[in-house]
């Protein structure tokens, strides 16, 4: 079973070493709050940003479910920082009238990394803040001065509800006159697209086209099911892959909604 999410796609998807390089780049153009944007429970980009903000001589300020996340992985993963003895990394300490258990634990165990939006406010060129959409409510408490930068690392919008996201966060954007860079823009099509300038902040994590089939080819199986594909989208055909792995005595089944699917040795 092959996922086809970006069939149609050409070319190599961008590493997260090129996003990286862009995501420093970009960092060290701000002159003082840098807002860093990517998605929930990737530890990954949450680790680049984190190099980022060493490499920048900021610090790296995270949420309580990204700590918490982060506590949890160090079990399992030695190459996740370790939250109380690591140099760069702060918490949040956002304004609650009730905490959940977890996250009093999570303050209470880490309480010498908090910080406030005081703190924040007062030294903006010193900090990195990894917020998303749902955490911009913070930023009248923060007040970002003139050459702050929010940095967008994540997918584009896949729905209308993603699109009326996109909408709110230029308009909170522009309200502090921070400047958005990575952010998918609207087009006169309705279709939001990354300025061409900007790309290079994020990495799908799904293959192209002619990575899947090489994949495919060395893998040799007798029988490949396309999931994760649409034929009546031209980027996610399935027939993609039986068109281009004609000749090569690998059998190319699309699963049909309610029809059993058989396999023999």
């Amino acid at each position: 079973m092959c996922e086809g999410t970006n069939v149609e796609r050409n070319q190599i998807e961008r590493t997260e070493e090129e996003v990286y390089t862009k995501a420093l780049e970009t960092a060290k153009e701000a002159r003082a709050l840098v807002i860093a944007d990517f998605g929930p429970r990737n530890v990954e980009r949450l680790l680049i940003f984190r190099q980022v903000a060493e490499e920048t001589n900021r610090c790296l300020v995270i949420m309580a479910k990204d700590a918490y996340l982060l506590k949890a992985m160090r079990y399992v993963s030695p190459e996740v920082p370790q939250i109380e003895s690591d140099r760069v990394i702060r918490i949040y300490e956002d304004v609650k009238g009730q905490l959940d258990r977890w996250e009093r634990e999570i303050r209470h165990e880490y309480q010498a990394k908090l910080v406030t939006a005081e703190e924040i406010r007062n030294s903006q060129d010193s900090y990195i803040l990894c917020f998303s959409f749902f955490d911009i409510n913070e930023l009248p408490d923060i007040m970002p001065q003139k050459g702050s930068i929010y940095i967008y690392s994540s997918s584009e919008a896949h729905n209308e509800e993603q699109a009326m996201d996109f909408r709110r966060l230029h308009n909170w954007l522009k309200h502090f006159g921070i400047r958005a860079v990575g952010l998918p823009v609207q087009q006169d099509d309705g279709e939001w697209v990354i300025p061409p300038n900007e790309r290079g902040l994020h990495a799908s994590g799904h293959a192209s086209g002619p990575e899947l089939l090489d994949l495919i080819r060395n893998i040799a199986p007798k029988t490949l099911i396309p999931i994760h594909t649409e034929i009546t989208r031209e980027d996610k055909d399935p027939m993609y892959f039986a068109r281009n792995l004609e000749g090569t005595g690998i059998e190319v089944r699309l699963p049909e909604y309610g029809k059993e699917m058989r396999f023999y040795s």
